[in-house]
């Protein structure tokens, strides 16, 4: 429903402007759509005729002695533009619409502004040059296939604070692109890692969760099957189903502040080799740590679990394959009661 709403709603902004457009002006080979609303006066990007290879957008144009702010990019934009291989954006733009930079062949570099907050369907679509991408901080709306067929990208800078509108979900952010990222970094602002984020970037190896993340989606890091290190910081309190489905992590700590481990969250980790279970955790569902097969040592500082789940790790809740292979199991100091059965059978 969401998807629908947001096509419908860019093909009435754009069919919109287009009829309240003052005025179209070419200036140095882009077409601006000019407005007037309430003494505001604002444009927009329609497309570009400008043959340079590099291209620097002003934040304003003027007029017949009116000055404009430069505000988004419409469709069509720079769709097919096969000279542009380089464009700086201003901090005046909001949004890029619908196929904005699509079949951009060459483009191999652009900065993305703190002013945008939204990035259309298929904006970068099939620009084969791009190498690495930085999503600010103020975005909060990207559409499907945005970065699709980007097939030299393999970094990424995510740095919005809170994005959690998905014209579909994350995975077709990067479409089949994702498949050759090496390095994904988060900015130290962002607060929530969206479900699906990194699913299926199987070229990563180790990521770094800043401090100030406090959530973890579902399958964020699921099948990213060369991913050996994270570290997940204590300001994170909630880590959704699936999240490190498949990953080839080593090592574990769920941190304090967490309450909940959710069904399936490490499942099929199978060279996970030692965990840390936070104080706080006070509930662990199915399948948690099913497929975990290396799992040798488990550090238990949970301080108060309750015994109305006494089975904590037999069929069908967590760890189905462990009897065989743990070793080790620690109580931390906070500790105040053993839950029932939690060892038993326990340990090759």
């Amino acid at each position: 429903m969401k998807t629908k709403l947001f096509t419908l709603f860019l093909a009435l902004v754009a069919n919109a402007l287009s009829l309240w457009a003052q005025q179209s002006v070419q200036i140095d080979g882009i077409w601006y759509d000019l407005y007037e609303d309430d003494s505001y006066f604002y444009a927009t990007i329609r497309s570009c005729q400008n043959s340079s290879d590099s291209v620097v957008i002003p934040p304003s144009v003027t007029y017949n002695n009116v000055t404009y702010s430069i505000t988004g990019i419409l469709a069509p934009g720079f769709t097919g533009n096969t000279d542009l291989t380089f464009i700086e954006l201003p901090n005046t733009i909001t949004y890029i619409s619908n196929d904005g930079f699509k079949d951009c062949i060459n483009l191999a570099s652009i900065n993305l502004p703190n002013s945008l907050t939204v990035i259309g369907p298929e904006a970068f679509y099939n620009c084969s040059s791009l190498t690495s991408i930085t999503i600010p901080k103020s975005v909060t709306f990207i559409a499907w296939d945005a970065f699709d067929g980007c097939t030299s990208l393999t970094s990424i800078t995510w740095n919005a604070v809170d994005c959690s509108e998905f014209g579909e979900s994350p995975y077709y952010l990067f479409g089949m692109s994702r498949s050759q990222i090496t390095s994904f970094t988060f900015g130290n602002e962002v607060q929530n890692i969206p479900n699906q984020l990194c699913e299926g970037m199987n070229r990563l190896t180790s990521i770094i969760i800043p401090n100030s993340v406090t959530s973890i989606g579902e399958y964020a890091f699921a099948y990213c099957s060369r991913l050996t290190s994270v570290t997940i910081p204590n300001s994170v309190t909630s880590i959704g189903e699936y999240a490190f489905l498949s990953s080839n992590i080593t090592s574990i700590i769920i941190p304090d502040n967490v309450t909940e481990i959710k069904n399936n969250t490490f499942e099929d980790c199978k060279n996970l080799i030692s965990l840390t279970i936070g104080k706080n955790v006070t509930s662990i569902g199915e399948n948690v740590f099913d497929g975990c097969t290396s799992l040798t040592s488990i550090t238990w500082n949970v301080v108060n679990y309750p015994n109305s789940d006494p089975d904590i790790f037999g069929y069908y809740r967590s760890i189905l394959d462990i009897p065989h292979s743990l070793t080790s199991f620690t109580f931390g100091s906070e500790v105040q009661n053993i839950p029932s059965g939690l060892c038993a059978g326990r340990g090759g």
